[in-house]
């Protein structure tokens, strides 16, 4: 049997350790929002993969919940989406307009009423962005389920699901309020 040379040994060990550190810390899921130098939030309208037009709701809603959380760190109502992508110059644009450091967007990627499970489930994607350069600080998918209490109440299930994948989201990632 051959020798492992010195060499490919302590190269190998260089390789490994920043990964085996990285297991040993556990994940670190909390975002210093103040540390990426945001402290305003505005809700950019999410963008729709279900052919249902509900994003308007999704996003107004969202955007309440967050604001209930943050009370003025989060803008008023959502931002109207310019189109399927957001370009840098108009996020730029907007977060001089509306003295916002950040946005929260995102796309919804399902919605079904499940009556014989008696819930209704929500799927989307949540990102926060920086305002000035578009860059995703901040990504993860959420699928949310709720129970339907009552055969005319799918819509208050709908908005406790997105009330619940945001308050996830403040709960994770931003500051308590003050």
């Amino acid at each position: 049997m051959r020798a492992i040379p010195r060499r490919l040994l302590i190269l190998g060990t260089l390789f490994l350790l920043p990964g085996c550190a990285a297991w040993l810390q556990g994940p670190q899921a909390k975002l210093e929002l103040e540390g990426q130098g945001i402290r305003r939030l505005a809700v950019v309208e999410f963008a729709d993969l279900t052919a249902q037009r509900i994003p308007k709701d999704l996003s107004r809603i969202f955007g309440e919940a967050l604001q209930e959380r943050l009370g003025d760190r989060v803008t008023a109502a959502p931002l109207p989406r310019p189109g399927a992508r957001l370009a840098g110059s108009w996020l730029k644009a907007e977060a001089r307009a509306k003295g916002v450091d950040g946005f929260v967007t995102g796309t919804v990627t399902g919605y079904q009423v499940q009556p014989a499970e008696g819930r209704v489930c929500v799927t989307m994607t949540v990102r926060l962005l920086a305002a000035d350069s578009g860059s995703i600080l901040w990504s993860k998918h959420s699928i949310a389920f709720v129970p339907i209490l009552s055969p005319v109440a799918p819509e208050e299930a709908f908005r406790q699901a997105i009330v619940n994948a945001a308050k996830e989201f403040a709960h994770d990632f931003l500051p308590p309020s003050s």
